[in-house]
């Protein structure tokens, strides 16, 4: 059964990619009788959001700008791919008939969710169901999208500040995650070898740190994506005043 809906899938897919090139042609000179006199906002490629999630699972969501399709994608395929990785591994310790089957079961719900996160992608492109993020300055909208920054930095710590253009912040909040989650793999393992409850304490408090330092940098990477360019605007925004009382005559003119 599962074999089946694979395929269907598969087939779903070249159809829909078909037809979202038939389509193309038509919504672009559609597109631009109805936005002459309208705001025109840039419009995502296919195939780079379609690449990025054949590659990472979400990663094309966040392109088409639909971070909780990224995160249910990217979430899903990061659990079923640890399960499949740790009940392969049992089998080869162990040989059992039951973490062989568990293997094939994910193995097989990783390749739907895969394929469906592919089609999601095809699908937002054919019903014009993305939304890229405008890049005005003096919009009220932020010039980075303040929740494709927060996908991304769950994603992976440290990518929304890369995607803010924080290049410090972001190594610096990939370092910090990167060496708390060491510290709770190293704590877990001599806690497993030797019982001791010194490791298992140290295991709990370092996975505290852990997620306070996840959270913030979601946090960190949010706040960054909202005031992006905030300094720059305030410069330009700046009126010069002369210091004495003479009276003054002028027009202000504000975007």
């Amino acid at each position: 059964m599962s074999r089946i809906l694979l395929v269907v899938l598969f087939v779903g897919l070249l159809i829909m990619i078909s037809a979202a090139q038939e389509q193309g042609t038509v919504s672009d000179s559609v597109a631009s009788t109805i936005q002459q006199d309208s705001l025109s906002f840039p419009k995502t490629h296919f195939w780079p959001a379609l690449i990025r999630s054949a590659i990472v699972p979400g990663w094309g969501q966040i392109v088409q700008e639909h971070p909780g399709h990224a995160v249910v994608f990217y979430g899903l395929s990061v659990y079923l791919m640890y399960n499949l990785v740790w009940n392969y591994h049992q089998y080869e310790k162990t040989k059992l008939y039951t973490y062989k089957q568990n293997t094939y079961r994910f193995a097989i719900e990783y390749a739907q969710v895969y394929t469906s996160n592919i089609l999601d992608v095809v699908h937002n492109y054919i019903y014009h169901e993305d939304q890229p993020w405008p890049g005005q300055m003096f919009s009220d909208i932020p010039v980075k999208s303040p929740w494709g920054a927060v996908t991304r930095s769950a994603m992976m710590p440290g990518w929304g500040q890369l995607y803010n253009e924080k290049y410090i912040k972001s190594v610096i909040a990939f370092g910090i995650c990167l060496d708390f989650g060491r510290k709770v793999y190293i704590y877990n393992q001599k806690y497993q070898r030797s019982g001791d409850k010194y490791y298992r304490e140290r295991r709990v408090v370092n996975s505290w740190y852990l997620g306070l330092a996840y959270m913030l940098n979601m946090v960190d990477a949010y706040v960054d994506a909202y005031l992006f360019k905030f300094d720059d605007i305030m410069k330009m925004t700046m009126v010069y005043s002369p210091s004495d009382k003479t009276p003054l005559l002028g027009v202000h003119i504000e975007f």
